[in-house]
């Protein structure tokens, strides 16, 4: 089945919590942006443009110009001045010099996860023919020409709450099921999927003073703490403010399609959660068949996990029309 879900109660915020300033980008210097695309594209398509048999072909042209961006940020000496390297692709889920990848074996995926490490690939996940990870963008040259690689894209991922107040208690009545049949969500485990749990900090003050249960079982949290929200840690909040009995475990949505899947797995099996939600869309999920995601909401629903994720919650920016 494709992963229909349910906004119920999770009109969600980010977390409380300070936000840091990073050092202002490189610039552009002028005419770059062309000159990248160019040899972004020769690298990619080769040198007539048409044949797409470029050295680096089997690698998106996203990465490709990423890769070509990086290596111009390098020429400039950007490193040495110690500005950040920024990409002109806002989509791109880059972590200081690396980037969230998912990348599809040729034929066994365990071959191409152990030669993607010896390039520098952290945190890597492998499901079905997909190994997912961080890898460091000087890498993206070796890595389009592994032979064991099938081919290679950006895990392009976001999540699809605002930052809006929930009312959801009162919205689904669970303020009235606690009161009318004296139930707290004791004995069942929520698990969540998101951004990250506690990347800018605050998790244990929000134990102390009772925004979050105790003990809360953290998988996995985002690797690199690019994201800058805790938007998990916000949704854990509301589940908590509902079932305030109920025990709570995370595991990040942002590591690719292979560890998102596996994060839905996992909570199930290691966390023993009972319920689990998201709030996240990869753009690279097929609409006319179940990709490695939605097998893994399958699989959890048949073990008798109640699954639910946002609809594209965007708040007033959306359509609304009778059916």
């Amino acid at each position: 089945m494709f992963r229909l879900l349910v906004a119920a109660g999770l009109l969600l915020c980010p977390a409380m919590v300070p936000l840091v300033h990073a050092a202002r980008p490189v610039p552009v210097a002028p005419g770059a942006d062309a000159a990248i695309e160019r040899q972004a594209w020769t690298e990619f398509a080769g040198p007539d443009s048409r044949a797409k048999n470029g050295r680096l072909v089997k690698a998106s042209l996203q990465l490709v110009r990423l890769y070509v961006e990086h290596r111009d940020y390098l020429q400039r000496r950007g490193a040495l001045s110690r500005i950040p390297f920024a990409p002109t692709n806002p989509l791109l889920r880059v972590r200081g010099e690396a980037v969230v990848i998912d990348a599809v074996a040729d034929s066994d995926p365990v071959q191409l996860r152990d030669a993607l490490v010896a390039l520098g690939l952290r945190s890597p996940s492998v499901r079905g023919r997909y190994v997912s990870g961080l890898l460091p963008i000087a890498a993206i040259d070796a890595a389009a020409r592994l032979a064991s690689l099938r081919l290679m894209r950006p895990a392009y991922a976001q999540t699809s709450t605002g930052i809006v107040t929930s009312q959801g208690d009162t919205a689904i009545a669970a303020d009235l099921a606690r009161t009318s049949f004296g139930v707290t969500g004791t004995g069942i485990t929520v698990g969540t999927l998101s951004d990250s749990y506690d990347c800018l900090g605050g998790a244990a003050a929000d134990v102390s003073n009772d925004e979050l249960p105790s003990g809360v079982t953290v998988l996995a949290d985002e690797t690199g703490c690019g994201s800058g929200t805790d938007e998990g840690r916000a949704m854990m909040q509301i589940v908590h403010d509902l079932a305030p009995g109920a025990d709570q475990a995370f595991h990040t949505a942002f590591g690719g399609t292979a560890d998102f899947a596996n994060g839905i797995t996992e909570l199930a099996t290691v966390a023993g959660a009972n319920v689990i939600v998201d709030d996240v869309i990869y753009f690279a999920e097929p609409m006319f068949q179940d990709g490695p995601i939605a097998q893994a909401v399958d699989s959890v629903k048949q073990m008798g996990v109640a699954y639910f994720s946002s609809a594209g919650n965007s708040a007033r920016q959306s359509y609304e029309s009778p059916y």
